[in-house]
């Protein structure tokens, strides 16, 4: 009985004793030291790769800031370029535009000029008719009081004639007295070539009387014609034509044109010979 006990028992013993084996060893516990190496070369490789990373970092922020700094040199570059084109392109374009205007002043010169040219050779022109002044005296003889007097305009011009009015004196120069007639406002067409007589003619004695009469025909007064005709030609130009003529004493009714003028003032020349007609 006591030896099936022990018998029993023995197992336990085994187990406790197995229990009470120290553990096993490690590597580390065999060799430290290279434990030791080994963790400092975990640590090199760790530093290495901590500064490899470092220094991609710095090589990546350098990248980046060399880019950057091409990039703003190119749009400096660029924008120069850009600056230097649009003053090229801004000084072809005032260059144009100094050449528009030039030819444009000069097309509006030629335009002037040959409008100019026009007027002159094609426009209408009034001047002295064949005869200019036509005195006609009852019978025949020198100036009388039932004298009649009119002036005749030809148009020398290549066109027409719009005559709007015409004005026609018969007066003593310096004289007080009522020796003029009233204009006379009339329309009248006159072609190139053609002539036109003033009418109606003026009678002598509702300008002067006998005293008067006698006195220009005896040479101790002037006795004047005068007259404007104003028309326009087919270029709607106004115009003016002008006559000055005095009558010469002891004549058959006979009148010396002092001045004629189609486009300037008539001014009385008593120096510039006279032409008779």
């Amino acid at each position: 009985m006591d030896q099936e006990s022990a018998k029993v028992g023995q197992p336990d013993s085994q187990e406790a004793s197995r229990d009470k084996q120290p553990p096993p060893l490690q590597d580390s516990d065999i060799n430290p030291r290279q434990n030791h190496t080994q963790s400092q070369g975990e640590n090199d490789n760790l530093s290495r790769k901590q500064t490899r990373g470092v220094w991609i970092t710095a090589i990546g922020t350098a990248v980046v800031a060399i880019a950057t700094v091409v990039v703003a040199l190119t749009n400096v570059c660029s924008t120069t370029n850009t600056s230097r084109e649009m003053k090229v392109q801004s000084k072809a374009m005032q260059d144009m535009a100094d050449a528009t205007k030039v030819q444009a002043e000069a097309s509006q010169t030629a335009a002037k000029v040959a409008k100019n040219t026009l007027d002159l050779t094609q426009a209408a022109d009034l001047q002295p008719g064949d005869p200019p002044i036509r005195c006609t005296t009852p019978g025949g003889g020198p100036l009388s009081l039932d004298s009649t007097v009119a002036f005749l305009i030809r148009n020398t011009g290549r066109t027409r004639a719009e005559m709007t009015e015409i004005d026609i004196r018969l007066r003593i120069p310096g004289s007080q007295e009522p020796t003029m007639t009233e204009p006379v406002t009339t329309r009248a067409t006159i072609g190139a070539g053609d002539q036109y007589s003033s009418s109606p003619a003026i009678l002598v004695r509702k300008t002067i009387n006998t005293r008067q009469l006698e006195r220009i025909n005896n040479g101790e007064l002037e006795y004047h014609l005068k007259g404007h005709v104003k028309y326009f030609d087919i270029f709607d130009n106004s115009h003016t034509f002008q006559l000055d003529s005095v009558y010469v004493p002891n004549t058959l009714c006979t009148f010396q044109i002092r001045c004629t003028s189609s486009r300037n003032e008539c001014e009385d020349n008593g120096e510039k010979p006279a032409t008779q007609f």
